[in-house]
């Protein structure tokens, strides 16, 4: 069973939606079930990666947790979803200050400001399954020393019944000074069993969603971009490129793999995949501009006039 299908109470958003946004729902609805909650949840990402698997190490670290992850699905954060959930509970603060930006109205609460705490987890992409493993007995933490807030936020009538106070102004901004594990001397103990983190190494099949016909994972591929790169220019710190480009090159690949032979899309594939490769840092607003633009073209057949403007466009990533 696909979660999330069903309208959500609790809505978690994420960044891809495709690692600590799908853990800490699966978490919460654990948590939810212990204590008698009906309470739907479910997870959504800023920049979601519409139909992506969750990360293999997410999955695996899960698995090592106890929990599921291989039948979640990303997707991304819509004016309906917001529309439908009584809380949006960001993963940091980061996410929660674009959510709030986008809709000033809803309900939102960062997981640091949740639990009362000054932290915030951080994206372990491509890190060891040891830090995920880490990271998800932290979002455990945050959301059990959150609950109380969490059932007042969602059903403020519950309020009087448990005695607690009625205040729910934010707790400190997380510093961002808090040091991220080194996944290569992390030991961890779970259930109770001591594991080093060579034993967590390991990491299940990265499984893809189903190829689609070229223009429709152009189109697909143009909406990722459109919202990455408009968010680079809003919010820049709230991206993290590497991740970013990570999935981006995937998408080109796979477009590469489909590209007619005959005709320009291969060599006009190249030249965007020069520009995100030679684009290893966060890209400048004019070079996310020129991202923006060459992507945009993929949604359209291509000539050898939009080979020789990318071409162009190269010249401003070497």
């Amino acid at each position: 069973m696909i979660h999330g299908m069903a309208k959500p109470d609790i809505l978690i958003v994420g960044a891809a939606d495709t690692g600590r946004a799908p853990m800490a729902a699966a978490m919460l609805r654990r948590l939810l079930g212990e204590q008698g909650l009906p309470w739907d949840v479910a997870s959504t990402g800023i920049v979601g990666h519409d139909g992506y698997s969750a990360e293999p190490e997410a999955r695996s670290a899960m698995m090592i947790l106890g929990f599921d992850l291989e039948a979640h699905r990303a997707r991304s954060l819509t004016p309906e979803l917001v529309v439908q959930a009584q809380v949006l509970l960001a993963i940091d603060s980061g996410i929660a200050r674009v959510v709030r930006m986008r809709f000033p109205d809803a309900v939102t609460v960062s997981l640091g400001e949740l639990a009362g705490r000054a932290r915030d987890i951080p994206d372990p992409f491509r890190m060891q399954v040891g830090a995920w493993v880490q990271y998800g007995n932290e979002i455990v933490m945050l959301l059990r020393a959150g609950m109380m807030r969490l059932c007042q936020l969602v059903d403020p009538a519950l309020s009087s019944d448990t005695g607690a106070g009625s205040s729910l102004e934010p707790a400190a901004a997380p510093s961002g000074e808090a040091s991220e594990p080194d996944p290569s001397r992390l030991d961890l103990e779970v259930r109770g069993v001591a594991l080093p983190a060579t034993a967590l190494s390991m990491a299940l099949p990265h499984e893809r969603r189903e190829p689609l016909p070229p223009m429709e994972q152009a189109t697909l591929l143009v909406q990722r971009a459109e919202r990455i790169l408009l968010l680079i220019a809003e919010v820049p710190d709230v991206i993290i490129w590497a991740a970013a480009r990570h999935h981006l090159l995937a998408d080109l690949g796979e477009l590469e793999q489909t590209a007619p032979l005959d005709g320009f899309g291969r060599a006009y594939l190249a030249l965007v995949r020069a520009m995100l490769v030679l684009a290893n840092a966060l890209p400048t607003p004019d070079q996310a501009h020129l991202l923006l633009k060459a992507f945009a073209r993929l949604a359209a057949p291509l000539t050898a006039t939009d080979v020789t403007a990318a071409s162009a466009m190269l010249g401003h990533f070497q």
